[in-house]
């Protein structure tokens, strides 16, 4: 679904990886990785880049400020630029859900309060369209056991990334340039 998802956005996306796997420390794993998708893609590929490495000691709010210095950066760039800029975030947020949380003292309890928070980072947000895919869910076992968990990509998200990355081809607007931002967790 990954190697669709990027085969769909074409050849004006970024690629940026998002998740601890940006550190050194990961580069095997991340070849590994971009080798994946590349077979999966008919085509190479590579990370285009990588967001900032910040310790991230308060997890999921941590992560999503690291993705907002992002952002923020790269439209700070693109300031009198006349295209229109489509974000897109897989993310799990460290595997925590979005609610009763603040980053920078603004008040994330949904994923729409995560997107609008990006949003603000872009500063003029009208020329930016930003989209959350929180790769997360949590319930309970029938015995009481609370069980949280990284979901991955799957397909109501999928879905929901292709409505968004055909959004501007359905009504017919200018070419939006998509930024895909990626986290990975390593799994056991």
């Amino acid at each position: 679904r990954l190697a669709q998802l990027i085969g769909q956005a074409g050849s004006s996306s970024s690629i940026v990886l998002s998740s601890s796997w940006r550190k050194p420390t990961h580069a095997e794993k991340v070849q590994t990785l971009e080798t994946c998708i590349g077979r999966h893609l008919g085509r190479p590929f590579r990370f285009d880049d990588r967001t900032a490495l910040h310790e991230e000691r308060g997890g999921a709010m941590d992560r999503l400020e690291v993705v907002g210095d992002y952002i923020e950066a790269v439209c700070r760039k693109r300031r009198g630029s006349d295209l229109n800029l489509r974000i897109l975030v897989l993310e799990d947020f460290c595997i925590t859900p979005l609610n009763g949380l603040k980053c920078q003292g603004v008040s994330i309890c949904s994923c729409e309060a995560a997107e609008r928070y990006l949003l603000s980072r872009a500063g003029d947000s009208s020329a930016v369209s930003l989209r959350i895919i929180h790769s997360y869910d949590q319930w309970t076992t029938d015995h009481g056991l609370a069980v949280a968990i990284g979901t991955g990509l799957t397909m109501k998200h999928f879905r929901r990334v292709m409505v968004f990355l055909n959004w501007a081809r359905i009504i017919g607007a200018a070419r939006w340039p998509t930024w895909r931002l990626f986290s990975w967790k390593q799994t056991k």
